[in-house]
């Protein structure tokens, strides 16, 4: 590997990072315009609302997901996503993104001594190089924990 493709490999690592960082504070910070450009125009999305992972992709706009995303963390007062060591691979064009996840989601009202809906697992993000940058076209949601989930 020449020296200019170690630089373009860390280059794009770091932008891939961001990315999927990004994920987290758009979500958390309640961002649409934040959260909808994370993504390419076309998604397939996996793991979401299902009990541990148990759900079928769907293929989506970008746009409409963000605005499901929103609304659906809307419920909550706060939250907070914490996604901690990225394992990315880049391959030309295409890479993947597999990242630890924890999320503490916080009900309206919630008082100290209140339970906190906190669950675990990890992201897996398929990305695309795009003229704008680095999208995810696709993810899957793989919780392999959860307590006290708030009723549906």
């Amino acid at each position: 590997m020449t020296d200019q493709e170690k630089l373009q490999l860390l280059l794009d690592r770091a932008e891939i990072a961001e990315v999927v960082y990004n994920y987290a504070t758009g979500v958390d910070q309640k961002d649409e315009k934040l959260f909808r450009s994370i993504w390419a125009d076309e998604i397939t999305v996996d793991g979401v609302g299902g009990s541990f992972g148990a759900s079928k992709p769907a293929t989506l706009s970008a746009d409409k997901w963000a605005s499901i995303i929103i609304r659906r963390i809307s419920k909550f007062a706060v939250t907070q996503h914490v996604l901690t060591n990225p394992k990315i691979e880049v391959a030309g064009d295409r890479a993947k993104c597999v990242v630890y996840m924890q999320a503490r989601h916080f009900v309206h009202g919630w008082k100290p001594g209140d339970p906190i809906y906190d669950m675990g697992g990890f992201y897996t993000h398929d990305l695309i190089r795009t003229a704008q940058g680095w999208r995810i076209k696709s993810y899957c949601l793989h919780v392999l924990w959860h307590l006290n989930p708030p009723p549906a």
